[in-house]
């Protein structure tokens, strides 16, 4: 009876630990340098959310997924975000199809 409440516990952690854990990115030279595929997992979400994580001089990074992230360097002329900081200095937060330069919604 007592294995219950546990369990149940358990559970709970795990689901927390889903939804809130967000991995350390890797250093800058590990990003793969992938306009296309960042474009499809913003529009198609197959890996996952996906997260802006700063910007240097030449390039805007981003993390698609939490859990089996995937790491892309793109052009920081190509997107449009609305909050720009160096690499890792502050809070990532979610993009979308439209923070992609020349992208039209139908």
């Amino acid at each position: 009876m007592r294995m219950l409440p546990a369990a149940i516990l358990t559970l709970i952690g795990g689901f927390l630990f889903l939804v809130f854990y967000s991995p350390t990115p890797p250093s800058k030279n590990e990003f793969a340098d992938d306009l296309t595929g960042l474009f499809v997992a913003v529009t198609k979400g197959f890996t996952g959310k996906t997260y802006y994580l700063g910007s240097d001089d030449e390039w805007a990074y981003f993390r698609s997924g939490n859990l089996m992230p995937v790491y892309r360097k793109v052009g920081a002329s190509r997107m449009r975000v609305p909050a720009v900081f160096p690499f890792a200095k502050d809070k990532a937060y979610r993009i979308g199809p439209r923070n992609f330069v020349g992208y039209e919604n139908p």
